[in-house]
């Protein structure tokens, strides 16, 4: 099961270490990981995605979450999973796209809501938004192209209610 996970940390050096540590440690594997400033600077906001197999793991990933709570550079964490937050990545892919079947990448961009950023004579460079579930499936419809080079940015999380996250 995939869960998401967002920790606000104070804005130092070595925070993310520590914390990514911490997490490994205890066996869980991080899938994807974005880290950003937050509107307050002294605040760093960290979203991670975290994968388990285990039928006991939502359990220990309790007592992980409860464990970087007390950490001296953490100020909150969340499993914010229950929630059912908006969850969103960018990916950038360089396709393959000769003449022959550049109108195919064009039509396929635009029933994923793709943008194309650059079009060459024998690439594109295209931009898409999404959760991983719409990430993945555009890279199951692009593969028939050639992929040539591919970068995703990790999944940012906001739960859908009126509140920060952070009190003030």
């Amino acid at each position: 099961m995939r869960h998401a996970i967002v920790a606000l940390v104070e804005n130092k050096p070595g925070v993310l270490s520590k914390l990514c540590g911490l997490i490994a440690r205890k066996g869980f594997n991080i899938i994807n990981l974005s880290v950003a400033d937050t509107e307050r600077p002294s605040v760093t906001r960290i979203s991670m995605a975290v994968e388990t197999t285990e039928p006991t793991a939502p359990a220990e990933l309790a007592q992980v979450v409860h464990q970087l709570e007390k950490q001296p550079y953490v100020l909150q964490v969340f499993n914010l999973t229950q929630a059912d937050p908006i969850a969103r990545e960018t990916a950038l892919f360089k396709i393959a796209a000769a003449p022959v079947v550049r109108g195919e990448v064009f039509h396929t961009c635009e029933n994923f809501r793709a943008r194309v950023l650059e079009a060459g004579p024998d690439s594109m460079v295209v931009e898409i938004t999404g959760d991983h579930q719409k990430i993945d499936a555009f890279i199951s419809a692009i593969e028939k192209y050639h992929i040539i080079e591919s970068i995703r940015t990790g999944e940012v999380f906001m739960t859908k209610d009126n509140h920060p996250l952070l009190s003030k």
